[in-house]
């Protein structure tokens, strides 16, 4: 997304993330990177199902509310 805007093409970039891997700091840190240089053509779908690869997201490591989450993020 952000070589597209640099290079001025007219794309748009979607990531996949699953709700367990939101609790990974690379995550967080590509979040804030995408709204510091304002990646307007950079989309995030969260397939929050409420599990992990070890368990219930409840019980391993609960992101919830992931939504407030990436809008403290500037999304």
């Amino acid at each position: 997304a952000f070589a597209a805007k640099l290079d001025k093409f007219n794309s748009r970039v979607f990531v996949m993330l699953g709700d367990g891997e939101c609790g990974e700091g690379q995550v967080w840190e590509a979040a804030a990177a995408a709204s510091k240089y304002k990646m307007g053509n950079l989309t995030a779908i969260v397939d929050q199902n409420g599990y992990q690869q070890t368990g219930a997201t409840k019980d391993v490591l609960d992101m919830t509310p992931i939504a407030d989450k990436f809008a403290a993020f500037g999304w």
